[in-house]
């Protein structure tokens, strides 16, 4: 029997090798689905071998295998684990440039801001490897909890670049938020449940500089896609319109007038009772004031919060996904 075994054994690798023979590359990228991942970065080489290319340049491609091998053989051990940071500088160009390329084309007057969500990944060199990359187009970041937002201060980023304050937020949160901003940072903390702005006013009656201030809106609209079931109007993130409308009234009646500047929005402009019918989700002018006073994404709005240094401003800010 054993004997059996042997020669089925030898007759199936003989069957695999005539099999192999006859691979491909093109069967390779076919059967790993490169071509659906690899986005110009990975391939497989003459040789067979995983082959990165870090700019996707051709001529600058690095063979796996012997890089292990070569690793392996100045008495390393596996696993390994390579970085390629010049990936990263590429994709945030990609991405930064493609914004530009619309922005210019479709006439828009604002910015591009982005941010990097510190929870996607927490690895020291790749945060610090995006935002030296994105320092000229003011790459920032996105807390989620008060831990994430001590790391963000902590970083070498661009002095135009925004820390967005996401997630839950007790009244330390807001306070580390507070602190950020008499530090210089420009701190965005996005009121996603109608107690939170109750610490906001709180604290910003304390304190003379504040970080600005955004609402996230559960849209009436529903999209597709993985986050479809996430989103929509009964979302557990976000305000409805009458939480959004109830929050502007706190602000309103919280102190001094304090003009605020509009960052970004889904729309250029819209009115409250436009807003309230269609459930719309961004924040919109409290005080319209004359029309020529203001460009189209440049809206001036005036909510009553303390103030003592005229260049305080409150912002908004918002993200994709859930």
């Amino acid at each position: 029997m054993r004997t059996a075994l042997v020669v089925c054994g030898q007759a199936g690798q003989d069957e695999a090798d005539s099999s192999m023979e006859n691979f491909t590359l093109e069967d390779a990228t076919n059967l790993y689905g490169i071509d659906g991942w690899g986005a110009g970065y990975f391939g497989i080489g003459n040789e067979g071998n995983l082959v990165v290319k870090p700019t996707r340049d051709d001529s600058l491609k690095i063979d796996i295998k012997v890089a292990i091998d070569g690793l392996i053989g100045k008495n390393l051990s596996t696993p390994i684990l390579l970085r390629f940071p010049q990936v990263l500088e590429s994709q945030v160009n990609d991405l930064c440039n493609s914004f530009a390329r619309a922005i210019s084309e479709f006439g828009y007057n604002g910015r591009y801001r982005p941010v990097f969500p510190i929870k996607v990944n927490q690895t020291s060199s790749v945060v610090s490897e995006l935002l030296r990359t994105g320092y000229k187009f003011g790459l920032g970041l996105e807390a989620g909890s008060k831990h994430e937002l001590l790391a963000a201060i902590a970083l070498n980023a661009s002095p135009e670049s925004l820390i967005t304050c996401n997630g839950f937020k007790d009244r330390d949160y807001f306070r580390t938020a507070f602190r950020a901003a008499q530090l210089g940072r420009k701190i965005v903390v996005v009121i996603e449940k109608p107690f939170e702005l109750v610490h906001y006013v709180a604290l910003a009656k304390e304190h003379g500089v504040r970080p600005y201030v955004g609402f996230r809106v559960r849209l009436h609209a529903r999209g597709s896609g993985k986050w479809e079931k996430s989103g929509g109007f009964t979302s557990k993130f976000g305000l409805n319109t009458s939480q959004l409308l109830e929050g502007i009234q706190e602000l309103r009646g919280a102190g001094p007038v304090l003009e605020a500047k509009r960052v970004c929005g889904e729309r250029d402009r819209r009115t409250i009772s436009r807003a309230s019918k269609r459930h719309s989700g961004f924040l919109l002018p409290i005080d319209e004031g004359p029309s020529s006073s203001r460009t189209r994404q440049d809206s001036l709005w005036r909510l009553p919060l303390p103030r003592r240094d005229p260049s305080d401003v409150v912002t908004r800010s918002e993200r994709g996904g859930p």
